[in-house]
């Protein structure tokens, strides 16, 4: 809030828009449970040049602790990672089943393809 100094009313300040995002989402599955709503994830499809798994610690978004998403080990998750730190993600989504990618990309023709 700022005041006009020609009216003297207090009026709000237009900001710019927000930045596109500038993190990335990844799949993982919640192997640990940590103190303060923190979880050890692994994630999928990714791995280290020496072939081990790699671990990041996910915290839950705001969001997901205002509605009471309760996470526990097992539980597929959608991490959202900063690319500034690549160990540490933000939990933003979570579901008891695996994501399936033939669920995110069922386009027409592969409605189709069933059908037929």
């Amino acid at each position: 809030m700022a005041r006009n100094t020609k009216t003297g009313k207090t009026e709000r300040i237009n900001r710019q828009p927000k930045k596109e995002k500038d993190s990335i989402e990844m799949t993982g599955v919640v192997t640990d449970k940590l103190p303060d709503t923190r979880f050890k994830v692994k994630l999928d499809n990714m791995k280290k040049p020496d072939g081990t798994e790699v671990v990041i610690i996910g915290h839950i978004s705001g969001r997901m602790r205002k509605n009471y998403i309760r996470i526990l080990p097992g539980d597929h998750v959608v991490v959202e990672i900063s690319p500034y730190d690549t160990s540490k993600g933000r939990i933003i989504f979570r579901d008891t089943k695996p994501i399936q990618a033939k669920d995110l990309n069922r386009g027409e023709e592969n409605i189709a393809a069933e059908d037929a």
